[in-house]
């Protein structure tokens, strides 16, 4: 329990930091978010992607009269759900309708809480972590479908594309429909077939009030914060956009905190924090090395197929529901994201491998411990991210030499995307289109795109939908 007293004196100094801080590069997602209503609006993403920032740039702009509380901070320790109450006082004799959250979840009974303040005539936005916006995700899904439904999209945290009309403040109004109705998709019935976090939930769900998110997630927004694009990552670093600026971005990242900092060490403790305080903390893992070592493998396997059986025997894990279970947390702090293996059967997709990608190109090459560079593994993860950003859901073929990505919305495949980092090698040239032109015919896509380094004088033999282009144009799509 923490004093009212002491509450007030730490919210006072918190603004008064918050008025000093720098306000760094404003993030395109800014003039997408919807206008707040009833519900709360939460920012959730990977520790590191500028939520806090994000938050700070809302008031900055628009809600410069709000009440504002970091939760993480440390000397908030002790801080438990009956201390809530001298929040909710403080709130009130301020008589500001408006209160913004960083880091919410980091105490317990806050659900309720924001419920009372929404209850109450107070509108709030909240910074969450990625794992507590999944879940909310997850549970949104389950009460509007019921517990034996799942997630169509087999790639977690993406969403529609936002190329849509936007309101005359520019605010999107397809990302208003995307945050608000994003449990509306159709469904898949084989639990084997989805998400980890929808599998978690179909498979340990017996009765309609499992999960604690349930009897609050409709009261919320929910918008993921992601990590710079290409298209921020050259406004802050004041570059042109060309090939040479798209090898930039693989190596430096996209992580907004480390764009003016290139010591690598920056980023080892930003791998670490996340790695001690999203998983091993916060999920209460005892066999650390175990996780580490998982860790470690998948982030450098970025772009590979991978399954729980093969790490285990490669790993020498006791057991194969240890990997699962770790690759489970791993994704749910945002540091991964698996794709499956296109099938319009379910069963096939469960018993296939799923593609691995790391949350940033920059964890790849710092991590990497062998002597050879990785760039076509960092090439293909900085398209997967641009597309996840865009679109709901993702797959990969293997047929012919593979196609990298296929994409699907509203349940029809409406894209192929294939990546050939080593474009100037005309065997791999060859091999890399044969996959794409094979995914175009398995699929039936409308659509297919060859993406290289650099631009390259290459032409299918073929009527179908075909383009060729280069990184620098694709990412700034």
């Amino acid at each position: 329990m923490i004093p009212k007293s002491v509450l007030a004196h730490l919210v006072e100094k918190q603004n008064k930091a918050q008025e000093e801080r720098l306000p760094g590069l404003t993030r395109h997602l800014l003039h997408e978010i919807p206008y707040l209503s009833d519900r709360a609006l939460l920012l959730g993403g990977l520790r590191g992607a500028g939520r806090s920032t994000l938050l700070w740039q809302l008031r900055r702009s628009e809600y410069a009269q709000a009440w504002y509380i970091n939760l993480e901070d440390p000397r908030l320790a002790g801080f438990d759900a009956g201390d809530f109450e001298k929040l909710t006082r403080l709130i009130a004799e301020s008589g500001r309708g408006v209160v913004l959250f960083d880091k919410i979840d980091r105490a317990e009974g806050w659900l309720p809480f924001v419920c009372e303040l929404l209850d109450g005539g107070i509108k709030v936005i909240a910074t969450v972590s990625f794992d507590t916006l999944q879940q909310l995700r997850q549970a949104q899904y389950l009460r509007l479908h019921g517990t034996h439904a799942a997630f169509s999209n087999p790639r977690r945290g993406g969403r529609r594309s936002l190329a849509a009309s936007t309101s005359p403040s520019g605010r999107s109004r397809t990302m208003q429909r995307a945050v608000t109705s994003s449990t509306s998709r159709p469904m898949h019935r084989h639990p084997s077939a989805l998400p980890s976090e929808a599998r978690l939930a179909v498979e340990t769900s017996s009765g309609p009030s499992q999960s604690p998110f349930e009897a609050f997630c409709d009261r919320f927004i929910l918008i993921r914060v992601p990590l710079f694009s290409y298209s921020e990552f050259l406004e802050i670093q004041h570059k042109r956009p060309s090939a040479s600026a798209v090898q930039e971005y693989l190596q430096r990242g996209a992580f907004p905190e480390l764009q003016k900092n290139t010591r690598q060490t920056a980023l080892f403790d930003l791998y670490d924090t996340i790695l001690n305080r999203d998983v091993l903390l916060a999920k209460g893992i005892r066999d650390q090395e175990t996780l580490r070592r998982l860790a470690l493998r998948l982030i450098i396997s970025s772009g590979e197929k991978v399954t729980a059986n093969a790490l285990r025997n490669e790993l020498r894990i006791k057991a194969v529901t240890t990997v699962t279970e770790h690759m489970e947390h791993l994704e749910r702090a945002g540091l991964l994201s698996f794709v499956p293996y296109w099938s319009e059967n379910p069963a096939q997709r469960a018993i296939n491998p799923r593609k691995v990608y790391a949350a940033d190109t920059a964890l790849i090459t710092a991590l990497n411990p062998h002597p050879y560079p990785l760039h076509a593994r960092c090439f293909e993860t900085a398209l997967y991210h641009h597309l996840a950003h865009r679109y709901e859901e993702l797959f990969y073929t293997s047929e012919a030499g593979g196609c990298d990505f296929i994409v699907r919305e509203e349940g029809r495949p409406i894209l192929c995307v294939q990546t050939c980092y080593e474009a100037e090698d005309p065997d791999r040239l060859q091999q890399k289109s044969e996959g794409l032109l094979r995914a175009l015919e398995i699929t039936q896509a409308p659509r297919g795109i060859l993406v290289t380094p650099s631009p390259i004088d290459f032409a299918f033999d073929s009527e179908a939908n075909l383009e060729v282009t280069d990184a620098d144009t694709f990412l700034s799509e």
